[in-house]
């Protein structure tokens, strides 16, 4: 007889299998013991990936090597408003939110390369504005040479008509 599992059943199975993730993984990069909140900065994390473990977990459990996951982060902290990354880096939970959605090899190629098509795109548009900071100057400057003096007005009788 074949076992089926109702679609309740598999949600908690995934729930659960979600949140031992998150609890292995919290303990494992030692930051969210104190609950959430605690931020990692970029050096933290670098040190952590050092570790032949934590390697090890990020290898089978989010099939990233420390290199994705560094850049991972510097994704995430470009993404994130100044105002939600704060001075102590990034909220461990949202990181770990954040990786577990990208995580994956396709996923990795597909948000690299958006990050790096970002930051050209940025570059451009710079680029653009400096030029069009430049013309709009000289735009005005033309026009200043461009447009005679006005006359000035007369005093006197207005001219008799023709």
């Amino acid at each position: 007889a074949a076992m089926f599992r109702s679609d309740a059943e598999m949600i908690a199975d995934h729930q659960e299998q979600k949140a031992a993730e998150d609890e292995e993984l919290s303990e494992l990069v030692g930051l969210l013991k104190k609950g959430a909140g605690k931020f990692v900065t970029f050096d933290e994390l670098d040190e952590h990936l050092k570790d032949a473990t934590s390697q090890a977990f990020w290898h089978t459990k989010m099939h990233m090597n420390p290199h994705q996951v560094k850049d991972m982060y510097i994704l995430y902290s470009r993404l994130k408003p100044k105002t939600e990354t704060g001075m102590h880096g990034i909220k461990v939970e949202d990181f770990l939110h954040f990786t577990r959605r990208c995580k994956g090899q396709a996923s990795y190629v597909d948000l690299l390369t958006l990050m790096h098509d970002q930051t050209r795109l940025g570059k451009f548009i710079t680029k653009e504005f400096e030029e069009m900071k430049k013309l709009h100057k000289d735009l005005r400057s033309g026009i200043a040479l461009a447009i005679p003096p006005m006359p000035p007005p007369r005093t006197g009788p207005p001219p008799a008509p023709l």
